[in-house]
Formats: structure tokens, sequence, C-alpha cells
């Protein structure tokens, strides 16, 4: 495991309170990242992602809300079922910041192993292009 966080970064032309829903609104996350959410966004709320794989099943991914505000929301991050990654095992921080009509959504992902640090890290760039493209649509 490495101590420095997985980072990435995306301008979404959307004022900060439109990208914010994004990640608090489940029927605006289901959207752009998971194919269902059930999610109880403030401090202490719980956090149940299920990503649609290609043979029929899910990965269903856990965690906690740890801090929740207008411009920063983090979260507990792991798998149901992973023992390399269980749920609550990493830390995903999101920082949002007014960036001229648009907004700035930057992401540090803590506590990813190698392998799970590749795979996060193609999953974040593939979701933050699908955030920007359904965030920035909408009014």
């Amino acid at each position: 495991m490495t101590d420095e966080p997985l980072r990435h970064e995306v301008r979404v032309e959307a004022p900060l309170e439109i990208v914010h829903r994004f990640f608090t609104d489940p029927a605006r996350l289901v959207q752009w990242w998971p194919s269902g959410a059930d999610i109880d966004p403030r401090p202490g709320g719980s956090l149940r992602l299920r990503f649609s794989r290609p043979d029929g099943g899910d990965n269903v991914a856990r965690g906690e809300f740890v801090e929740l505000s207008s411009r920063r929301i983090v979260f507990t991050w792991g798998f149901e079922g992973d023992p390399d990654l269980a749920p609550g095992a990493s830390r995903v921080e999101i920082t949002l910041a007014p960036d001229g009509t648009g907004t700035l959504v930057t992401l540090e992902h803590h506590g990813l192993s190698g392998g799970q640090r590749a795979q996060h890290d193609q999953g974040w760039a593939y979701f933050f292009g699908r955030l920007r493209e359904v965030a920035g649509l909408r009014p």
C-alpha cells in the first residue's frame, strides 16, 4: 500500500450546487456512477453502491460518510466479499471548487494497494469522464 493518494481532477461545466447533487442525490448519482445507490448523505450515514457486472452479477461497494459540506464530501470505501479492500478499508475525499461558470472536482482516494490502485485509477478516470458529460448537461 502506498501513502500517496490516487488523485483525479475534472472540470464540470455546471455550478457547484448542481455538481454537489450528483454526489448526494441517488437519482443523479446513478446517472454517472453506480447502477444502484442507497445512500444517507450525512456524517455517519451509510453508502451502498451496486455496480452491475457483464456476467449479470453485481459488485457492491459500502462505506460511511465521514464529512459532508457544500465543498467537501468524504466517505470510506470498500467492497462486500473482498478481503483485500473490505467495506470501509479506504477513504475517498472529494473537493468541489467554483471555476468560472463551472466546478473543479478533485478526488483523492487513500489506502489503496498496488493492484487496487491501478484498478481504481482506471475506474475513476472513466467515471469522472461520465460525470463531466452528465452533470454538464443538467440545469
